[in-house]
């Protein structure tokens, strides 16, 4: 994700292209239109879909562990 959500700002770097703006939250539920946010900096909080979906797409980058991996089914 991004700090608050916000539109990816982007530089260039030795190594390539970055966003400068990255941030790492984990997504541990959701009821309805809201999600479930554990944010490092703010603590945890619920968030509207398309917000998050907003952010979301505007990289596509995530990491998903799904309960099959941990259960080892």
């Amino acid at each position: 994700m991004t700090v608050g959500f916000e539109t990816p700002e982007w530089a260039v770097y030795s190594f390539g292209k970055a966003v400068t703006n990255n941030h790492a939250v984990l997504i541990d539920g959701w009821f309805d239109q809201l999600i479930h946010v554990s944010d490092p900096i703010d603590g945890p909080y619920w968030l509207p879909v398309y917000r998050f979906a907003a952010a979301y797409n505007a990289r596509y980058w995530a990491v998903g562990i799904m309960e099959s991996t941990l259960t080892g089914a």
